[in-house]
């Protein structure tokens, strides 16, 4: 799920950037986050939309996140977000709290925190599929309007 979610909406690149934002013009900006956890874990998209297209851009968030469990990613994809990751890793090791957290948090999610690279890498397109196919199995879909 970490790389799927890297695939979503790291960078520009992104396909919630290239499809989403730059081809279908659908969102002006937007994010997700996976948060794993023992029993359960949460991803989340975050969009600002414009009120007129948010219809579309619902539909099309959904259509994307669904193209996982039916495609496989590219291969480019893939090798690019193992990268992003293992970039992100290597920045995190130089604040001692910044370690102290990710081995926290791996104890929390029951993870080795030495093996976290090793996994990335052997992470294959097989594997994003079938952890769609697991868990995205339903949608909760809220909006947050400004009052006027």
């Amino acid at each position: 799920m970490e790389v799927l979610n890297t695939i979503f909406s790291s960078g520009d690149s992104s396909r919630l950037q290239q499809i989403v934002k730059q081809q279908k013009n659908l969102i002006t900006k937007g994010t997700s986050v996976f948060v794993p956890l023992n029993d359960f874990g949460v991803f989340e998209a975050v969009t600002t939309v414009e009120p007129q297209k948010a219809g579309l851009a619902k539909a099309e968030l959904i259509l994307q996140l669904n193209r996982f469990k039916t495609e496989y990613v590219t291969d480019e994809e893939l090798e690019r977000a193992k990268m992003n990751i293992r970039a992100d890793k290597v920045r995190k090791q130089e604040e001692i709290f910044q370690v102290g957290m990710d081995i926290g948090q791996a104890w929390i999610d029951g993870e080795d925190y030495s093996e976290f690279i090793t996994k990335i890498n052997a992470v294959s397109k097989e594997d994003i599929r079938k952890a769609a196919q697991k868990y995205f199995t339903a949608y909760a879909m809220y909006e947050l309007k400004p009052k006027l």
